[in-house]
Order: C-alpha cells, then sequence, then structure tokens
C-alpha cells in the first residue's frame, strides 16, 4: 500500500450513519472521537465564564433582595439596661456568664468591688433591681471569674480564682435565702 503525505491530506467521505471518516483505521477513528468531543468542549466552555459571572450577579442581587425583604419583616430589637454597677458595694466588673431562674431572676457574680473588694455574688430582678447576696472577703474566696450555675432550689454555685485558706480559690454555695 502507497503512503505519502499527499494522500494523508486528501480525506475519505463521511460514513453517513456514524459520521467518521470511511476507510479509517481503529485509532484513526478513535482520534476523530476525541478530536470531535474536544471541539464540542471547546464550543461550549468558551462562554462558560461569561455566563457563569452573569449568573453570578444575578445570585448575588437575589441574595439581596431576600436579605432586604427579611431584614424589613424582623421585628425590631429593644435594648434595655437592667443595672449599672457603681464598683461599690453592690459589686464591679460582672466578668463571668448568668444563670436565670424561673421567675427571669438572673444571678451572677462580679470579680471586683462588694463590702472587701473580693466580688460579689448578686441577683437581679426582672426589674432591674439587684441584691448582694454575698460579698467575698478573701477568706471565703476572692474574684469569682467563672459564671455560676443554679440546682433546682435555687441554690447558687461557683468558684473563685483566689482567696480562701490557700489563696489558691474556693468552691461557694450561697443558698437561696443570701
Amino acid at each position: 500500500m502507497f503512503r505519502s503525505n499527499v494522500c494523508r491530506t486528501l480525506t475519505p467521505p463521511l460514513s453517513p450513519v456514524i459520521g467518521l471518516r470511511v476507510g479509517s483505521s481503529p485509532k484513526t477513528l478513535a482520534q476523530q472521537g476525541i478530536m470531535r468531543n474536544a471541539r464540542r468542549q471547546d464550543a461550549t466552555t468558551s462562554h462558560t465564564p461569561r455566563r457563569a459571572s452573569v449568573l453570578i450577579k444575578r445570585l448575588r442581587v437575589i441574595t439581596f433582595l431576600v436579605v432586604l425583604v427579611l431584614a424589613t419583616l424582623a421585628p425590631a430589637q429593644r435594648f434595655t439596661d437592667l443595672h449599672n454597677f457603681t464598683g461599690g458595694t453592690d459589686g464591679a466588673k460582672p466578668w463571668a456568664g448568668a444563670a436565670v431562674d424561673g421567675k427571669g431572676n438572673i444571678y451572677s457574680t462580679t470579680i471586683f468591688g462588694g463590702s472587701a473588694g473580693y466580688g460579689t455574688v448578686f441577683e437581679v430582678d426582672s426589674s432591674g433591681e439587684e441584691t448582694v447576696l454575698h460579698s467575698f472577703v478573701g477568706t471565703d474566696g476572692a474574684e469569682p471569674w467563672a459564671g455560676v450555675i443554679l440546682d433546682a432550689a435555687n441554690n447558687i454555685y461557683g468558684t473563685t480564682m483566689y482567696g480562701g485558706c490557700c489563696k489558691y480559690g474556693t468552691v461557694f454555695k450561697v443558698d437561696s435565702s443570701g
């Protein structure tokens, strides 16, 4: 069989059944299929970045509109100061989290202030009235940095960072009567 560069440039006619060149070898058929798929991918991906950017822009606009609608439908939030600490006997720097009982009373600690300046355990009722339940004096603990927990009888439990007999902190309980 005579092969030359001239013969290779001549292309046989397409088969009407599968669209491949008639008289091609299996290798050539495979190469034609690959090339056809590559051309299809080039044709479909040439506009994909532009289509994607348009889609992203539309999604951004839709997201903005949804957030805008939800913001107008959301109920307004109102902030209320229940108590402002003076730094005196009522305590200073309420650092830790708070516990709330079934009546809406809030219990927590301050790390400074109180009668000796070593912190307090306090209650703030739903009207904002603060009551100091315990004032640390050092020998019973000092600087209660952690939050408090309540049991079923509203006894308050917590820890102090310093104080006590060895000055390394205490675990305390304040009963519901104060």
